[in-house]
């Protein structure tokens, strides 16, 4: 009977090992969930704060990142996985130079065709298709939030910087340095 109680009390410690095991890993996962969902609403109130381009689309998919992870409907490896993918999709849209042809409302109201230039995640510019209207999207905070306006009134040394700059990307002109008037706004952003 002895042995028997020794052999018991011995699975009872495995038993109790594994569980404490389990527990832990439980733990972890919590934690890294925790986590996960932190660095998500992180990216979120970052990607919140660039240029307006496609930014509905690119907020939804990080608020449903996040949703997931905090409802337990992603694992915490699905989870890694997204955010790995969702920082380096707005990494690369912070890297990259494109440009748009696509309607555009001015500040007026009225309705342009435009040529709109992004650089990265930090500044964008348009001009008409006859090249008479320009404008350069402007950085601001507003009550502690960030809001982005058409600044339309640049001046001839600025629009020419914005059309030899579209010239450029659009391969009308030959690849070359482009001065342009770039002012970043950093006051109030979130690091």
């Amino acid at each position: 009977i002895k042995a028997v109680a020794g052999e018991l009390q011995a699975e009872r410690n495995k038993q109790a090992r594994a569980k404490n095991r389990t527990d832990n890993v439980a733990a972890k996962r919590k934690a890294l969930r925790t986590e996960l969902a932190g660095i998500s609403k992180k990216l979120e109130s970052q990607v919140a704060q660039t240029v307006p381009w496609e930014l509905e689309s690119r907020l939804d998919r990080v608020k449903s990142l996040t949703r997931d992870i905090e409802s337990g409907n992603a694992s915490e490896e699905e989870g890694f996985s997204r955010l790995k993918s969702l920082i380096a999709e707005e990494t690369k849209f912070g890297d990259e130079v494109a440009i748009i042809n696509s309607p555009l409302t001015r500040k007026n109201g009225e309705l342009i065709n435009a040529s709109i230039l992004r650089i990265g995640n930090q500044w964008m510019v348009y001009s008409d298709d006859n090249g008479t209207v320009f404008g350069a999207l402007v950085r601001k905070v507003v009550d502690g939030k960030v809001a982005y306006e058409w600044n339309e009134e640049l001046n001839l040394e600025e629009r020419a910087a914005v059309k030899l700059a579209l010239d450029v990307k659009q391969a009308k002109k030959p690849p070359q340095i482009v001065k342009l008037p770039v002012s970043l706004s950093i006051v109030g952003g979130e690091r």
